[in-house]
């Protein structure tokens, strides 16, 4: 994992744990927040991180009317 992949894994990790004690439901990161709290970085480079970090397992992902939706892949398959 390159280091763009390990901020863009970190930013999912902490947007969700963030709802998590929030409580909030569902708790997943859009892509809009992750753009959000990642504003430093490159937008195209985050977009290649995320399609690494799902293709490897590490991610998985969905869709929503208006956006894309990443988790932290916790069935114990990498």
């Amino acid at each position: 994992m390159n280091e763009i992949e390990q901020k863009t894994f970190n930013t999912v990790a902490h947007i969700s744990a963030g709802k998590a004690l929030s409580k909030l439901i569902p708790t997943t990161a859009t892509m809009g927040e992750i753009f959000s709290l990642m504003k430093d970085a490159d937008s195209e480079e985050v977009r290649k991180a995320l399609r690494s970090l799902t293709r490897s397992g590490r991610l998985t992902y969905g869709r929503t009317i208006n956006d894309f939706y990443f988790k932290i892949n916790t069935d114990g398959k990498e």
